[in-house]
């Protein structure tokens, strides 16, 4: 059992490595913001691999809600793979897209394989997959509940060109799509082969072990741990639209061999995307519980079924349909995240045994920034800067953090820098900042973008990022000042787009 759970793993491991090999995508390629994963052909997970953790959740009720559509007109058959972002379904939000691949073998659904990643746009009313200027779910871009993109082997262009189309970067967005399809079948293939050589019933009884192999450590280890309650309270300071105060609640109660994190009293939804939908929540807790407590052990649905989420319906962690949610993965779900791993790690503490697991709060807020506009070849460009995915953390009462790490995102990592001066009209120099370049890279004329960006003031315990409307006073007023040097007007024909998104709270 030991040598098929790590073939499980490889599994997962060569649909990353697939994933990134194919993809033209830094977001994909550097950054890693991707997952893959095997399900069983209940829709239960077998095995996550070591992406995006926070997806793990969300794609087991993927898998089974495929299943519960299977109908005449949208049948599963062998040769398909679905794609689905629909955040009031099975997502996070639109712009982390799945593909499921059915994994048949003589004629049987035997499991299913999953891949997502972020892609560069997904055709909102602001670029980079993220809408921070978004009121409702309809502008944050275009969803997909049960949509096939390869059919009985066939793929479709029809659909495909349907997609791009709807996107600023089809060229990006296509070659992520075409590497989940990669991903799919390379995982088709691996699975077919170790069911080659154990045979059906042992694969299914593979499945079922890991499962219960999963559980049974899992619950070992809670029993290790002391019953009890721990609460927290964080504050998402201001929405982009107010100053309003959010304030999100958790009280962890371990019991037994159980863990219920109610997340009762939190403030109610936005009316902005920094929303999660009833997917997030959950997501979050299990990004902190994974890393935690199951380091040593597959994440599967066998720590699923261990932990309880409770959050009220209407609330900024359970929004009602169609409120916004495109920044849920950095607002609602990161609070979620951050409070799980805080009340997790009280609990370590008042363990002898444990206490040197406890650790400080992890890099806690996660602001995303995105530039857009056309470059110097008259294309649209949508560039997703990542590096916030790499913050630090892991510092225990007897030793340092690290860095750059985050137990929500353990693959992820800066992008190349020299990959990201080749493929946008910006430059990240020596000095760390990433300068815009408006048209003529030659003439040397360079805005430094990290002015817009990292605009910030530390308040006792609170970052507070500049808003948005003070951002672009300030990008005008540099346009403005540039504009009377003696350079040609045309160097300024072509700016960049600035998008700033972030989610901040009190630590």
């Amino acid at each position: 059992m030991e040598i098929g759970l790590h073939r499980l793993w490889q599994i997962t491991e060569e649909m990353g490595i697939t994933l990134t090999r194919t993809s033209g995508s830094i977001v994909t390629i550097d950054s890693r913001d991707y997952m893959t994963a095997l399900y069983d052909s209940a829709g239960n997970c077998i095995i996550s691999g070591c992406g995006v953790i926070f997806h793990t959740t969300a794609f087991a009720k993927a898998v089974k809600f495929l299943m519960q559509e299977d109908n005449e007109d949208s049948s599963i058959e062998e040769g398909d793979v679905f794609i689905l972002n629909e955040p009031y379904v099975a997502a996070l939000h639109n712009a982390d897209v799945a593909a499921f691949t059915p994994i048949f073998y003589e004629k049987n659904l035997v499991a299913w394989s999953a891949s997502m990643t972020h892609k560069m746009d997904i055709g909102g009313i602001d670029p980079g997959g993220s809408s921070p200027n978004a009121r409702n779910v309809f502008q944050e871009g275009i969803r997909f509940k049960r949509l096939k993109l390869v059919e009985r082997g066939r793929f479709r262009k029809d659909v495909f060109d349907f997609i791009l189309n709807c996107v600023r970067d089809p060229g990006m967005v296509g070659m992520d799509f075409k590497a989940q399809i990669a991903a799919g079948e390379t995982a088709r293939r691996r699975v077919t082969e170790l069911i080659d050589d154990y045979g059906v019933a042992n694969f299914e009884s593979l499945c079922h072990y890991a499962i219960q192999y999963a559980e049974d450590k899992f619950r070992a280890r809670l029993k290790e741990l002391p019953d009890g309650m721990w609460s927290t309270v964080l504050y998402q300071d201001g929405d982009g639209l107010s100053d309003k105060i959010y304030e999100v609640p958790l009280t962890m109660t371990k019991k037994g061999e159980k863990l219920l994190f109610d997340f009762t009293g939190t403030s109610e939804q936005a009316p902005c995307s920094i929303n999660c939908t009833a997917n997030g929540a959950p997501s979050g807790v299990f990004g902190a519980i994974a890393p935690l407590l199951c380091y040593d052990m597959p994440w599967n649905q066998g720590v699923m079924n261990l932990m309880e989420v409770v959050v009220p319906e209407g609330t900024m962690l359970n929004a009602k349909f169609p409120a916004p949610c495109s920044t849920a993965t950095t607002g609602g779900c990161m609070l979620a995240f951050d409070a799980a791993l805080i009340t997790i790690s009280q609990m370590l503490s008042c363990s002898e045994e444990y206490k040197e697991e406890a650790t400080a709060q992890w890099s806690s807020s996660s602001p995303g920034f995105r530039i857009a506009g056309v470059n110097k070849d008259s294309r649209y460009f949508v560039a997703n800067i990542m590096e916030n995915l790499c913050g630090g953390g892991r510092a225990t009462r007897s030793t340092d953090g690290v860095e750059p790490a985050s137990p929500g995102h353990p693959r992820t990592r800066f992008p190349m820098w020299s990959r990201w001066n080749y493929n946008f009209p910006s430059c990240i120099c020596s000095d760390g900042w990433c300068r815009t370049r408006l048209e003529l890279v030659s003439s040397g004329v360079a805005l430094p973008a990290s002015w817009l960006w990292y605009c910030m003031s530390a308040r006792k315990e609170r970052w507070r990022f500049a808003r948005w409307e003070w951002a672009m006073s300030l990008y005008r007023a540099t346009a403005f000042a540039a504009a009377i040097l003696p350079i040609t007007s045309s160097l300024w024909s072509r700016e960049a787009q600035i998008y700033w998104k972030g989610s901040t709270r009190e630590i």
